[in-house]
């Protein structure tokens, strides 16, 4: 028979070994403050921060589905047993399955992954699935996917899913390391009318650093990926670079989509306040794709850095808008100096929206405050602007990076998001929001990210004055822009 002093020293044990071990599973949500996942992140973590959303059911386990958390599966290690980073993950998504529960939402849970054992026919997706049941999610609420052998046949199937189901919204949950290239998939291949979020379970400072440093050939691997399930769209798409303006565009359109449902950027009364810019427009393809999604408005598309080098996708671009019959896009056939960026704010020309994706390094600025002075500028221009900008890294000059040098003196090894919310306050931008939509590898092997930046005090602000916008452009007439006017 044990003592009473060896039973309570050993029932105090237990109650340690409990303690350990939930602080273990929920290690991955505790371990880092809320506000600094939102300075990574921003905005995508929504479900743990909004309160607010719309009790729509009385009792969501009589009421169908309404939500999908997909959980992207890790290795096993070689007994079967979970890793660390799979955990974590389940634990991320059992939290958000909880609390949007709490707000009357029915939600289920996807786990995917087929990846097996050394020794063991245990799937990721079936260990995950065990971990789920531990942190008291339904049964019923689980669905197992392994077969999926990568992401992008995850989210095939997934997609296919909720489709099927009439669900316009999905939590993606996976570690931080991943999250670039999950976007990257999911963007791509779910409608644009479905609102996708994106939640990290965060690793530590090793881990990151060594996994990130694989992230690179899998973005790679995940093109390949999409474009071996025909996923692209590539047949249907133009531009410089098709392959990147599909998944671009698809980033790009379901904001517009989310700021259709929310009314943001659409309580307007005329043409002026519903103004585009799209800077170096791709032969058309983001503009035309921009002016169709509008349906109203104008686009006003700055096609090239260099005139004589783009005038070849300018008379595409024409051909284009024509054959498309798009009558709210106007075509301006310019190089864009800096010194048009303060020339519309001095005139408070203030766009909806302006897209800048992978040409913003082309503008001459020779120094970090030249940069800086025409990011500022640039930013105050719109409320939402799109902007890609190189990858934060420093060049070594062999990477194929155009304006390498002057890259490295603009970043001075600061990322993006940082260069951003230092620019708006240095130059009294005032509040600016700031959402990575996913990252994109481009020809030269560099990984750069779409960016969305709002800048709240231009919210209610947007007119344009095209004639006006045209003349600080040097396009204006009909020799250097073109409109079609429906009957050619």
């Amino acid at each position: 028979m044990v003592s009473s002093p060896s039973k309570r020293l050993f029932i105090f044990a237990v109650f340690l070994g409990l303690v350990y071990f939930y602080t273990f599973l929920n290690y991955s949500y505790k371990q880092r403050p809320h506000d600094d996942f939102n300075t990574v992140y921003p905005d995508d973590h929504k479900h743990f921060k909004d309160s607010t959303r719309a009790k729509t059911l009385l009792n969501p386990d009589n009421s169908p589905q309404d939500e999908v958390i997909v959980v992207l599966g890790h290795t096993l290690h070689p007994d079967g047993m979970p890793s660390r980073i799979m955990k974590d993950r389940v634990v991320v998504a059992s939290q958000i399955y909880h609390q949007l529960r709490s707000n009357y939402h029915h939600p289920f849970i996807i786990f995917s992954g087929k990846g097996k054992s050394a020794n063991s026919e245990y799937t990721e997706a079936a260990a995950m699935h065990e971990i789920a049941l531990c942190k008291d999610v339904k049964e019923d609420d689980i669905l197992v996917d392994g077969k999926s052998s990568n992401t992008a046949e995850n989210a095939l199937f997934t997609s296919k899913l909720l489709i099927e189901k009439g669900i316009l919204e999905a939590t993606i949950v996976t570690s931080d390391y991943h999250i670039l290239r999950s976007q990257y998939i999911f963007q791509t291949v779910f409608p644009s009318n479905v609102t996708l979020y994106f939640v990290a379970s965060q690793t530590d400072e090793g881990t990151r650093t060594e996994k990130l440093g694989r992230e690179r050939a899998l973005f790679k691997n995940a093109q390949e990926d999409l474009e071996n399930l025909h996923l692209l769209n590539e047949e249907e798409v133009f531009g410089y670079h098709p392959i990147r303006n599909f998944p671009r565009w698809r980033m790009i359109e379901r904001e517009i989509e989310n700021d259709m449902k929310t009314g943001e950027n659409f309580n307007v009364q005329n043409e002026q306040s519903l103004a585009v810019v799209d800077y170096g427009s791709n032969y058309g393809y983001f503009s035309l794709s921009m002016a169709k999604k509008l349906g109203k408005g104008v686009v006003i598309s700055v096609e090239g850095e260099a005139y004589a080098e783009y005038d070849g996708a300018a008379k595409y671009h024409k051909s284009k808008m024509e054959e498309m019959q798009v009558s709210n896009n106007v075509l301006c056939k310019t190089k864009v100096y800096p010194s048009a960026f303060q020339k519309l704010k001095e005139l408070d020309q203030v766009f909806r929206y302006q897209l800048c994706l992978s040409v913003f390094h082309w503008f001459k600025m020779p120094t970090r405050d030249d940069f800086e002075v025409a990011l500022a500028n640039h930013l105050s221009n719109a409320y939402t602007t799109f902007i890609e900008l190189p990858e934060a890294m420093v060049y070594q000059g062999n990477e194929g990076q155009h304006a390498w040098k002057q890259t490295n003196l603009w970043f001075n090894k600061r990322d993006e998001v940082t260069i951003i919310k230092e620019v708006a306050e240095k130059y009294d931008l005032g509040k600016v929001t700031i959402k990575i939509l996913g990252a994109l590898m481009h020809d030269n092997e560099t990984v750069r990210k779409v960016i969305r930046v709002n800048v709240e005090k231009n919210k209610n602000k947007p007119k344009v004055d095209v004639d006006k916008v045209l003349e600080i452009y040097g396009c204006a007439g009909e020799t250097n822009s073109y409109r079609f006017d429906g009957k050619s």
